[in-house]
Formats: structure tokens, sequence, C-alpha cells
């Protein structure tokens, strides 16, 4: 006969906690309980000013001091303090998960422990550059969005501002682009987001309207051509100055997930709190 001890459930092991989540699955499990597919980031964080006035967003300061992990800890806290307050208050472990800084020679919560400073670090140089504000709720950081332009004026949604803003897909973390890309790869995938679809881009006109060096952009937009992000169009046009009078071109579109196409049905089937139109400005 069967009894109700034959029925239990297994002992416990004693083998202790179990083993931190990895990076990936820190990020996924956050953002799939979210409900949400992109998050919308002012065109002002990668270029600001019109006409004689086109200057470089604060998308550029990450680019000298290769911050790719301060990119990437501000685009994922977008992603996370996408409602009001427009805060995120998460202890400094979840972070050192999400941004892949556990020492690999240690074990256990000192793998964590050991990579809380540079957390620290990380979000002083967004708090520095005007991006984020932060503050110590029940001993936690607690890290606030600012206005994407780097003004240090608190953060609206710009539905609210009538601002232009692109969108940024989530599947810039589910299909591992944070992982995969490179810095400079990044910064282009940015900056194409924040374009039209079908753009051309002068790359001696990139060092002025975005800040970074026409060899940041080449490389970049070679890159994510590699990895089929980005398609890439020849066309030929008239040029007076040219010697054989015309010169060639590169029309840009990005694939996938990041096309317009993709974002802009995204955003029409985006379940929102806003009543006005969902699809982005272009």
């Amino acid at each position: 006969m069967t009894t109700d001890t034959d029925r239990s459930l297994p002992a416990a092991s004693h083998s202790g906690a179990p083993a931190p989540l990895s990076q990936h699955e820190t990020i996924e499990l956050v953002l799939r309980n979210l409900n949400r597919h992109w998050v919308p980031i002012r065109k002002s964080f990668v270029q600001q000013g019109k006409g004689k006035d086109t200057r470089p967003g604060p998308l550029a300061k990450f680019v000298p001091g290769h911050d790719e992990r301060g990119l990437d800890t501000y685009l994922l806290l977008h992603a996370l303090a996408s409602a009001p307050p427009w805060n995120c208050d998460l202890p400094s472990g979840f972070w050192v998960r999400a941004l892949g800084l556990a020492d690999p020679t240690a074990t256990g919560t000192k793998a964590i422990d050991n990579a809380r400073p540079a957390v620290s670090k990380i979000t002083a140089r967004l708090v520095e550059r005007e991006l984020v504000a932060r503050a110590r709720v029940k001993r936690r950081s607690s890290l606030t969005l600012m206005c994407e332009d780097g003004s240090g004026t608190a953060y609206k949604h710009p539905h609210d501002t009538n601002e232009q803003w692109f969108s940024l897909p989530h599947e810039y973390w589910f299909e591992h682009h944070y992982t995969n890309l490179s810095l400079r790869a990044k910064v282009m995938l940015l900056i194409a987001l924040e374009r039209p679809d079908n753009f051309t881009l002068a790359q001696n006109k990139v060092p002025g309207w975005y800040g970074i060096s026409e060899d940041t952009a080449f490389h970049g937009l070679r890159e994510l051509r590699d990895v089929g992000l980005l398609h890439v169009e020849p066309k030929w046009v008239e040029s007076a100055r040219s010697d054989i009078g015309y010169t060639q071109q590169f029309v840009y579109s990005l694939r996938g997930a990041f096309s317009v196409a993709s974002r802009n049905k995204a955003s029409r089937i985006a379940k929102t709190n806003y009543t006005g139109p969902v699809k982005e400005t272009t």
C-alpha cells in the first residue's frame, strides 16, 4: 500500500544554493515579464540641432573611453524604467549579472561581491553625463532616467512632450546583439535607428553630426552588414565634380526586427498607457 510518506517530495539537496543566473538568463527574465517589445529613445541622445547647428548627442561620449558596459547599462535601464516614476530599484547583484561582471575565478556569492564596485563606477559615469540620477533607497541604489539629451532635466515620455524618438526592439537583448556586437557596431545601430529608412550617410559628415570618427562609422556599418542587420545597396548619382560625372553612394536599411516596417508594426500593436498614436517619428 502506498502511503503519504511514500508520495512525499524527495529530500532537499544539501549541496548549497544554485549557481547564479547567467547574464542572458538575467536579462531575459526581467524583460519577458515586462510585456513590452521595444523601448522609445529620444533622437537627441544620438544627434541634436538642425541644419548648420547639427551636433552630436550624448551617445558620442561613450566612444572615447570604450564605455560599452555604460551604454548597455543605459539602454537596459530604459527598458526597465519604462513607466512612471521612470526609475529602477534593483540590487547591485542584479546589475553584476546583467552586465556580465561576475568574477569567473570566484565561486558562490563571492563572484558577485567582487564585482559590486564596478557597478557603482559604471552608474557614476551615467550620472556624470546627466543621463541618470542615483539615490539610495533601503541600502539599494535607485536609478532614475533623466532626459536623453544630457541636459540633466527630468525625464518625460517623448509622447508627452511631442519630441522625436526611435524605438529599440528588445531583440537587441533576446538575440544576443548586446554581447555579439562591438561598441562601434552598437553606436552605428543606434544611429541607423535614428535615421529614416533607406538612408545615405556621407562619412565625412559623421564626426560633426555624431561625434565619432569616419573609421568608427565605416567599421560599425560593415559589421552590421556582415551579421545581417543592415542591407547596403550601392547606387550611382550624377555629380558634376566627379571625373566620370557620377559618384557612388550607399543606401542603408536595417533588417529583421530593426527594420522600419517591423518597428512600426510592433508600435501599432503595442500595449501602452498612451491614448495618442504610438508610431515612431522619422
